[in-house]
């Protein structure tokens, strides 16, 4: 069973909301303007956003599925050379082109081994994703797959882990967007993103740095951008635990030291996407399991929308019934063709 939530929450929804909206109206505006640029930090990636340029080079053609052409392709993001799967529709490309939609995987806990089958051989976008990628292009969409630094066999491997990881990768989703120019047969306008879990922190970030440019995105599951909320979470979220300022917490220990050790002056808040949510100008599609707490807290989700709707933002929240982080049978059936039928209703002819 699921359900959908357009402009309006659940009652539980309803009183965060007031208290968030309260909160914002409380808060000193604030703009990306305002902050530091920086390579990690939403105006950073702004001004990223506006000066990179990249292009795909194709490395080789894999077999064809079901009509559907595969590529793994190559580009290159920080001097670091990165690979992506790109996957195009059977038949005859659209007059305008096709709809493009670039997807931000999850973290791995083992990023040279994503996108590998169990004997090891490169087969993107793994076993885990392997269904989401051909899905969309089933339904007309090109889809491009960036591996993400360090991953697989990407450049980069020491950026990719940590709690700024994703925060790395949000500069690898805006290179991999600007290369889909390179692409044949790549609508100019109708370009998409989506993000599971942690790519839903990469594409909230790659939203507000390219600003109207990807006409809507979808987050599953997503985690949040917040860098300091998280370490928080997972040095808390542990059964039997008893908690007190002198209780160890290694994951908050970390965002320290990994912060500390930038080349660069950065602050955690620097790249928190719910500070700027009111520059957001991407429609966006919401979905996550109910009972999801293990990953990523389904509450995370419903405070997104709640500052969607305090803010006036266009969004769809959609909940689903079970604890799975990344939807099976059923509930992916229908959250694809959801976003499916969401990104359609933005495109242009």
């Amino acid at each position: 069973m699921t359900v959908g939530i357009h402009t309006r929450l659940t009652s539980f929804a309803i009183a965060s909301t007031l208290l968030m909206t309260a909160n914002i109206k409380a808060q000193q505006l604030e703009t990306i303007a305002d902050i530091p640029v920086n390579p990690l930090s939403i105006s950073g990636l702004r001004e990223f956003a506006q000066q990179v340029s990249a292009e795909f080079t194709t490395e080789y053609e894999r077999q064809t599925l079901e009509g559907i052409q595969r590529r793994v392709v190559s580009f290159d993001v920080d001097g670091l050379r990165q690979y992506a799967l790109t996957l195009e529709p059977p038949g005859k490309a659209p007059t305008q082109g096709w709809p493009v939609l670039l997807m931000n995987h999850g973290h791995h806990p083992n990023p040279s081994q994503y996108g590998r089958i169990a004997s090891g051989e490169t087969d993107r976008p793994g076993d885990y994703y392997r269904a989401l990628p051909t899905a969309f292009a089933r339904f007309g969409f090109l889809v491009v797959v960036p591996d993400f630094r360090g991953h697989n066999d990407s450049e980069g491997a020491k950026f990719a882990h940590g709690p700024l990881e994703s925060n790395w990768y949000s500069r690898d989703a805006i290179a991999a967007f600007r290369a889909i120019d390179s692409i044949a047969g790549a609508h100019q306008h109708n370009r998409f993103m989506w993000g599971h879990s942690m790519g839903g922190a990469v594409t909230l970030r790659a939203l507000l740095a390219l600003q109207n440019e990807v006409k809507g995105a979808s987050i599953w599951a997503s985690t949040t951008t917040d860098a300091w909320k998280n370490s928080v979470y997972h040095s808390l979220h542990r059964e039997g635990l008893s908690d007190s300022l002198s209780t160890e917490k290694p994951p908050l220990d970390l965002l320290t030291s990994d912060v500390n050790a930038l080349p660069f002056d950065f602050k955690p808040e620097q790249g928190d996407t719910a500070r700027f949510l009111r520059e957001l100008e991407t429609p966006l599609s919401i979905h996550h399991s109910v009972l999801d707490l293990k990953s990523t807290p389904y509450n995370w989700s419903v405070e997104l929308a709640g500052k969607l709707y305090a803010l006036q933002k266009p969004y769809y929240f959609y909940s689903y019934a079970g604890d799975k982080h990344l939807f099976e049978g059923e509930n992916l059936n229908e959250a694809i063709l959801r976003d499916v039928t969401f990104f359609n209703s933005l495109s242009n002819p």
